[in-house]
């Protein structure tokens, strides 16, 4: 507490004035200047210690190290699935030209029950040029990547650092010119090793099941087109012929007239079955009811492919990209009000 001397003076008219006047102790303003002392200390310290490590990191590259594994895996998924995409392509080509010939009564018809597949095989064009689009997109960021870690940009990175902490060592503001040029070398130098990190992160949280399961269905469902074929027709009128040649073949028994009846009860008996077996053979809903069955599978998990890559590629990164911008801006706009408070 400051201490408080009183003193009384008589003036005219025996009318007292007291004067209060207030101290501050010696020891309480010596330890003000320490506090701040101690805090500048700790500031140029913990400053010190970032540059220093945002120099070393610059030069030692652990993140490039880490980008660049994950952008090479990155790399060869989409590349997977563009080559399963293109084999799907050609695999839905080929059953979509596939014909089935009836000619039952001697009436002919073709029908080409895999035109069903013509949109999906739309659906996979699309999404092969989708999966082309991302590994250049992974390529595009490995060159990025090259491009930052190049020694040009460390050294021009480490001048400009330790011209900055020499004014902050000096006790002296340094200019919002280099305040902002440093700013602007740290995020070419790291934006992208830490958006590619990033962004691997995220895949491997929540999108590497989605994609895994969804790669897998695919060539399954590839697999399952390549061995899905039609059953192959047969005319009704064929297989009369054996039972009717069987049924016009003499008989050396006496009671021929009642062979000759059961031969033809027999014969027509067996007509009827295998009229009904080609029934079911010509029936080509059963093809088409499995090729239902892929198409709706194959569709699912194309998009569910495209999602993951879109959202790799695409939407993460460039979030993450104007995060990073934004606190750029930030700071810069930071720097500047320190200094207009300085100067005001």
């Amino acid at each position: 507490m400051p201490s408080r001397a009183i003193s009384r003076t008589a003036g005219a008219g025996d009318a007292c004035c007291a004067a209060i006047r207030y101290t501050r102790p010696q020891g309480s303003t010596e330890r003000i200047s320490i506090s701040i002392t101690m805090n500048k200390n700790i500031e140029r310290l913990s400053l010190l210690i970032i540059l220093g490590a945002i120099v070393a990191f610059s030069w030692l590259k652990p993140l490039d190290a880490t980008a660049e594994h994950q952008i090479e895996e990155g790399f060869k998924r989409a590349v997977a699935s563009f080559a399963v995409a293109r084999v799907l392509n050609g695999v839905i080509s080929v059953a979509q030209g596939t014909e089935i010939s009836i000619a039952p009564g001697g009436m002919g018809a073709n029908l080409t029950p895999g035109q069903i597949l013509d949109p999906v095989n739309d659906l996979v064009e699309q999404f092969s040029e989708l999966m082309l689009i991302a590994s250049v997109a992974f390529g595009i960021m490995k060159v990025l990547l090259n491009i930052g870690s190049y020694w040009i940009f460390s050294t021009i990175l480490s001048v400009a650092a330790l011209a900055w902490l020499a004014f902050k060592l000096a006790g002296r503001l340094p200019p919002l010119l280099l305040t902002k040029f440093l700013l602007v070398l740290i995020f070419v130098r790291f934006s992208v090793p830490l958006v590619t990190v990033g962004s691997d992160f995220l895949f491997r949280q929540f999108l590497v099941q989605t994609f895994n399961e969804s790669q897998l269905a695919i060539e399954s469902s590839r697999n399952k087109l390549t061995t899905l074929k039609p059953t192959a027709a047969h005319s009704p009128a064929s297989v009369a012929a054996p039972a009717q040649s069987a049924a016009s073949q003499p008989t050396q028994s006496n009671s021929w007239l009642d062979e000759a009846r059961e031969l033809i009860v027999s014969a027509s008996q067996k007509i009827e079955n295998r009229i009904e077996q080609v029934q079911q053979e010509l029936d080509p809903g059963a093809y088409i009811d499995k090729l239902k069955t892929l198409t709706s599978q194959l569709v699912d998990h194309i998009i569910n492919l495209i999602v993951v890559f879109v959202l790799q590629t695409v939407v993460i990164p460039l979030v993450l990209m104007w995060a990073l911008y934004r606190l750029c801006l930030a700071l810069i706009d930071s720097a500047g009000r320190v200094r207009e408070a300085s100067v005001g």
